[in-house]
């Protein structure tokens, strides 16, 4: 394959400083994370939504991450068939409804469309990016939820 696109977009204007950004691109099915300054420093295939259960478009933040969570198609809406993942690893939930950026060990379709609607990274892609992002899920913790004073990565989903 050849190397993914690298896709650059500005940041949100109520972006926190000091904070990156996630930009993902659903035609070039890649994922680029810009530095606080908005420069591109990591780019990488991932696998999206199928037809049906899409990707969602538009502007989110890292609310939630998880060193690793479960997955079920009962905590999601629409899923397409019934699936039980346990011990996803490296898990950033960026929209409620089950929404996430998360790394796999049930497929290596990078590239291509896999998801019921999430954004999938390989397992060292997702454990690289999970530590670039906010909230920072501390040493010894699970999970870790941008409330309150706490802040959230950008992500930016563009067609």
């Amino acid at each position: 394959m050849a190397e993914p696109r690298r896709v650059v977009a500005p940041r949100p204007a109520d972006a926190p400083d000091g904070v990156g950004t996630i930009v993902v691109s659903r035609s070039a099915a890649s994922l680029t994370y810009l530095d606080p300054g908005g420069s591109a420093v990591f780019t990488t295939y991932v696998s999206l939504g199928r037809a049906g259960v899409d990707t969602p478009e538009g502007e989110y933040g890292t609310m939630g991450k998880y060193r690793f969570d479960t997955m079920t198609s009962t905590s999601v809406a629409d899923a397409d068939h019934a699936y039980f993942l346990p011990n996803v690893p490296f898990v950033q939930y960026y929209r409620d409804g089950g929404y996430a950026i998360h790394s796999t060990y049930w497929h290596d379709h990078f590239g291509l469309v896999e998801s019921q609607g999430c954004i999938n990274v390989t397992w060292s892609d997702g454990a690289y990016l999970f530590n670039l992002t906010q909230p920072v899920v501390a040493d010894g913790d699970v999970a870790r939820w941008a409330i309150g004073e706490l802040v959230s990565t950008p992500v930016l989903i563009q067609p």
